[in-house]
C-alpha cells in the first residue's frame, strides 16, 4: 500500500493530476438555434453528395457489368481475314467494338457487348453457311454489312450479278 500512495504523491507533486481524465466525457452545452440550423443545413448539404455518389456508383457498377468481353467465333468456309474485316466495316462507329481474324484457327475473335456479339455470331453463322453453298454449286459470296450499305459495295455486287447471269445465258444480250 505504501509504494502505491507514493507513486500518488510524485504524479500529483510533478503536476499529473487526474483530472485530466475526465475531459472527453465532459458535456457540452445544448446547441443553440443557429448551430442547430447550421448544422441541418450540413446534413441537407451531405444527404445530396452522397444522392450523388450513390448514382455514380450504380451507373459504374452498371458499366461493369455491360464491358464488353472477347469471343471467339469460329467460321468454316468462309475467310477469317475476309469475315473479320466485313464485321469491323459494319460496326465501326460501335464504342468498344472490335473484330480480329485469326486465320491459323480459321476463327474470328470479337470484343463486344453481349448484344452485339448474338447479332454478330448470327451473321457470320450466314455468311459462313452462304461459303458453304457456293463451294457446292456456282455462287459467288458477297456480304453486305446490315447497318449501312456501302455504295461501292453494292455496285460491285450488282456487276458481279449481271456478270453470272451473262454467263449461264450465253446466247441473249
Amino acid at each position: 500500500m505504501k509504494s502505491a500512495s507514493v507513486v500518488v504523491v510524485v504524479l500529483v507533486t510533478l503536476g499529473f493530476g487526474f483530472s485530466g481524465l475526465a475531459q472527453g466525457q465532459e458535456r457540452r452545452p445544448a446547441p443553440s438555434q443557429d448551430d442547430t440550423a447550421k448544422l441541418e443545413k450540413r446534413i441537407a448539404e451531405l444527404e445530396r453528395e452522397l444522392a450523388t455518389l450513390r448514382k455514380e456508383l450504380k451507373d459504374l457498377r452498371r458499366e461493369l457489368q455491360a464491358q464488353a468481353k472477347v469471343t471467339v467465333i469460329p467460321v468454316q468456309y468462309c475467310s477469317a481475314n475476309s469475315a473479320a474485316k466485313l464485321i469491323q466495316e459494319a460496326y465501326k462507329e460501335k464504342r468498344d467494338f472490335l473484330a480480329e481474324a485469326l486465320p491459323k484457327m480459321k476463327c474470328v475473335a470479337l470484343r463486344a457487348d453481349t448484344k452485339t456479339t448474338q447479332e454478330v455470331r448470327e451473321i457470320l453463322l450466314r455468311l459462313d453457311e452462304s461459303a458453304r453453298k457456293a463451294e457446292q454449286g456456282d455462287w459467288k459470296v458477297i456480304a453486305i454489312p446490315p447497318h449501312r450499305p456501302d455504295p461501292a459495295l453494292l455496285e460491285e455486287t450488282i456487276r458481279t450479278i449481271k456478270a453470272l447471269e451473262k454467263q449461264k445465258t450465253p446466247g441473249k444480250k
